[in-house]
């Protein structure tokens, strides 16, 4: 007899129900809060570090005796964005087998938050600013900032504005993916999974194909990348299935050797990619975010942590516009030891700000939405 997520451990997060916020299993915080530190660790700090001029020992040593021995490149920042990505697919499997498609409604504050992190990196750019984008000199124009929108900014000929979009698009690949076959995934779950891999394994290597005479895998927003990184989230749904009880766990774990081997591939099509092994970025991403989901609840439910992992996505998108483009404007004004602090205080506060101005809201409207449609 199939188990609820209830009864399989998945507990609803208490913000859900009584603030409105975006849905988040409230055993997942802690892999979240992890990865989101480790995105600001790499992306704020030692990405803008790196690109002008600066090498801490600190950080040198962390490569020299961390990222270099176990496989892990660019400072984490993958590994963090791996981490989200698979929480992205548990979640969004947990979601998927309660409601069906009636996740899409759900997900109606995403597109909107990502257009007010468009909208302030084109500010910021008018300005004068270098938010982290996927080139160096970005000009704002009407096209890109519509592409920019539709998520497509760093995908084709466009620069992304905001340079860590591309996991946003790679989730929203993997729920397309998931409502296809949404219907078969709570029938037959093996069968599911099976057609996903298929889709993806089909859609990398057609991608691959029409992309042969571009440069993919350079920036951060590109199809070399997205390729690479969608089978994440297929992790993270094994995760849940496992977790859950509706799939073995060898067969889960069969399922995402697989998935591991669709990385593989995207490196193989995409010699860009081959430098990072983001193969071995994913095994550590795996292995750290089921770990982290094992951990005692009340480490969860530590303010810090709740709050790091309900303001996940904000960061994300603030992490590479106010705070990267802040800090280049400080570091000409004022040391790097009070830069640095400075910056990130603006990243926290756009992030909170996005949080309380777009997310929280639109989530209400579409929480009162549901709750009224479900009581006619």
């Amino acid at each position: 007899m199939n188990k609820t997520p209830q009864q399989a451990g998945t507990r609803l997060s208490d913000s859900v129900v009584g603030r409105s916020v975006p849905l988040i299993p409230a055993e997942t915080r802690l892999p979240v809060a992890c990865a989101v530190v480790t995105v600001l660790y790499s992306y704020l700090g030692a990405l803008w570090l790196n690109r002008h001029g600066h090498s801490p020992a600190l950080i040198v040593a962390m490569r020299e005796w961390v990222n270099q021995p176990a496989g892990v490149g660019e400072d984490f920042g993958p590994l963090g964005i791996g981490m989200l990505l698979i929480v992205a697919g548990y979640a969004m499997t947990a979601a998927a087998w309660r409601r069906g498609l009636g996740i899409v409604a759900g997900l109606g504050w995403l597109i909107p938050t990502v257009w007010a992190a468009v909208t302030v990196s084109a500010s910021l750019l008018l300005l004068g600013a270098e938010p982290l984008a996927t080139a160096t000199r970005t000009e704002v124009t009407g096209e890109g900032f519509l592409a920019n929108l539709v998520l497509t900014g760093g995908v084709a000929e466009t620069p992304a504005f905001v340079g860590l979009a591309w996991p946003v698009t790679t989730g929203l690949l993997f729920g397309a993916v998931l409502l296809a076959t949404v219907s078969l995934l709570s029938r037959l779950p093996w069968l599911a999974v099976a057609v996903q891999l298929c889709a993806l394994a089909l859609g990398i290597g057609l991608t691959a194909a029409a992309t042969a005479q571009h440069d993919a895998g350079e920036g951060p927003g590109s199809i070399g990348m997205i390729s690479a990184f969608v089978a994440f989230p297929v992790l993270g749904e094994l995760s849940w299935l496992a977790r859950a009880g509706h799939l073995p766990a060898w067969l889960a774990g069969a399922f995402g050797l697989i998935g591991l081997g669709l990385i593989v591939l995207a490196e193989i099509l995409y010699p860009a990619l081959t430098p990072w092994w983001y193969p071995v970025t994913a095994i550590f991403a795996v292995l750290l975010t089921l770990l982290a989901l094992t951990a005692r609840r009340q480490i969860g439910d530590r303010p810090v942590v709740r709050w790091l992992a309900s303001r996940a996505l904000p960061i994300l998108l603030t992490v590479g516009t106010v705070g990267y483009g802040l800090l280049g404007f400080l570091a000409n004004a004022v040391p790097l030891l009070v830069a640095y602090p400075l910056a990130l205080l603006a990243t926290l506060l756009a992030a909170e700000a996005l949080y309380r101005g777009v997310m929280r809201p639109i989530a209400g409207v579409i929480g009162r939405r549901a709750t009224a449609g479900g009581a006619t």
